[in-house]
């Protein structure tokens, strides 16, 4: 199935679990602010992820959807780097979902990990210390490889 991961990353956090997700299943990847959104309507599963800012995605992400063609055919997979526990996800991740449901494409499913604090008193912190850790890495190639067989 060919893949796209598209990530925003500040910290670095969330580029380490989008590349960890691209190596495992040999997916292109792109950062949200180089996406040429005419060319994702080729691929079939397409992945949406940054860090958790103020308990949503970043706004990259949103302002990327509107250039989106509408796509029936494709699948799409949120993940994300938080503070928030993981019981916090279905929260921090619905209004993404509701973008990717605008675009007709259906959700294949959700990853988040912890990440490294990176910004404001978090940084300060050391909030989320070495994480993402290789326990992390290795729960996000085993996600993309159970959603992308």
């Amino acid at each position: 199935m060919k893949t796209l991961i598209i990530y925003m990353s500040l910290g670095g956090n969330t580029k380490q679990i989008a590349q960890a997700m691209a190596d495992a299943i040999g997916a292109d990847i792109i950062n949200s602010q180089d996406v040429d959104a005419d060319n994702i309507s080729q691929y079939e599963l397409i992945g949406f992820g940054s860090g958790i800012y103020a308990g949503k995605h970043h706004q990259d992400l949103f302002d990327l959807m509107p250039k989106l063609k509408n796509n029936q055919n494709a699948k799409a997979f949120i993940f994300s780097t938080s503070g928030a526990p993981a019981s916090d996800m279905e929260k921090n991740h619905q209004a993404l979902k509701k973008a990717i449901a605008f675009k007709g494409m259906k959700l294949a499913g959700e990853f988040n990990c912890p990440g490294q604090g990176s910004w404001g008193i978090f940084k300060l912190m050391n909030f989320n210390k070495s994480r993402p850790n290789a326990g992390d890495i290795e729960n996000a190639k085993k996600f993309i490889k159970e959603i992308n067989p």
